[in-house]
């Protein structure tokens, strides 16, 4: 690609086969070569790049190729010089894209703008791309989870989840076992869609880690995918009266069921099934299936990428001497006369001093 008055000049090919993308975005459907200029004069720059790849198209041919030239800055005559250059007739077709161009395709797919900001280190704050949180969570595992893990066997749940994208604007709540497998379980659902779809909605999606964030997006004017960490319902229907998709993804501690959406646990079989495919040996894969009772939040502890990952609270050495009672008194089965001793026993230990000790801790 062409920068400025540099001689070494390249010729960008790009061939896109999804006609969504020319309805949706403006960009050519099939082969196209690309010339990229900053000049302040854009059409000298325009003009120039022209004649050479019309001269020398390098490996395009130029009647089954659109010619197209880019410029960040304001062009207001290049209706007037696409229309010149098109009759010529060289080439299949011929577009311009200025500033103005490139402004509204931010507008439109944010995530694109944010993948822009990053790279020129103005990033916002408080907003990340759905692939960057997916990537994140997946690679806390040693191998990767992959995205047909989260999906195996919630089948029935991603057909709601699509239905919801293809609807008009609305909130949905989603139910895991932790926030990040409900956000994990979006973007795995979206991977599934066909190429041009899911370039779409990826580039649609936003991920919002607080209120401030999620607000500073409400009046885009393209509908996005907003997918709430920390779920507001209030501001959640904001955001819908704004014209956005709300995902607000909920851990365990949601409270009483209302209608989220709750993703059930895969099937031991069907996990295990999974990592093998992700390059487990077949009894590492069983082990770590069996040894997770079907959670993937228990998996991701068992096959950490580094050992960093933090023990819960309730788990550590500490916490035993409050469990154990709890545990013991749980055991018992209430169809059995002669379990029930055990459980009045246990019961009278948590009624005990250590029963306070159980309840500061829990």
């Amino acid at each position: 690609m062409d920068v400025d008055s540099q001689e070494a000049h390249n010729f960008d090919p790009a061939r896109d086969s999804a006609p969504w993308r020319a309805k949706f975005v403006g960009a050519p459907a099939g082969w196209s070569g690309w010339e990229l200029g900053t000049d302040k004069g854009p059409k000298k720059k325009a003009d120039k790049d022209y004649k050479q790849r019309t001269k020398d198209p390098l490996d395009l041919s130029a009647p089954d190729t659109t010619f197209a030239f880019v410029t960040p800055r304001r062009w207001a005559q290049r209706g007037e010089w696409v229309k010149a250059r098109g009759a010529e007739g060289v080439w299949r077709d011929v577009r311009a894209y200025d500033a103005v161009d490139l402004v509204q395709w931010i507008e439109r797919f944010p995530a694109v703008g944010l993948w822009l900001a990053r790279l020129i280190e103005k990033a916002p704050e408080g907003v990340r791309e759905l692939s960057d949180v997916w990537r994140q969570w997946s690679l806390s595992t040693k191998p990767p989870l992959s995205t047909d893990l989260v999906i195996v066997d919630r089948e029935d749940e991603g057909t709601k989840l699509l239905n919801w994208l293809y609807g008009e604007p609305a909130a949905m709540s989603v139910q895991a076992e932790a926030p990040g497998e409900a956000i994990a379980f979006l973007y795995a659902s979206i991977e599934q869609l066909p190429d041009g779809y899911r370039d779409f909605y990826h580039t649609r999606t936003i991920v919002a880690a607080d209120a401030d964030a999620a607000r500073s997006l409400a009046d885009v004017a393209t509908p996005l995918i907003i997918v709430l960490d920390a779920p507001d319902p209030g501001l959640a229907m904001h955001l819908v009266e704004k014209g956005h998709y709300v995902y607000l993804a909920f851990g365990s501690n949601i409270g009483p069921p209302t209608e989220a959406l709750v993703l059930k646990r895969p099937t031991r079989f069907a996990i295990e099934s999974e990592l093998e495919k992700m390059g487990l040996e077949r009894h590492d894969a069983q082990n770590f299936a069996h040894d997770s009772g079907r959670s993937l939040t228990i998996l991701r502890r068992l096959i950490p990428a580094a050992p960093s990952y933090r023990m819960p609270e309730w788990a550590t050495p500490d916490a035993a001497r409050a469990l154990i009672p709890a545990l013991l008194a749980g055991a018992a089965h209430d169809r059995c006369r002669g379990e029930r001793q055990p459980r009045t026993r246990s019961a009278q230990q948590l009624r005990s001093a250590d029963a306070l000790y159980a309840r500061a801790d829990l």
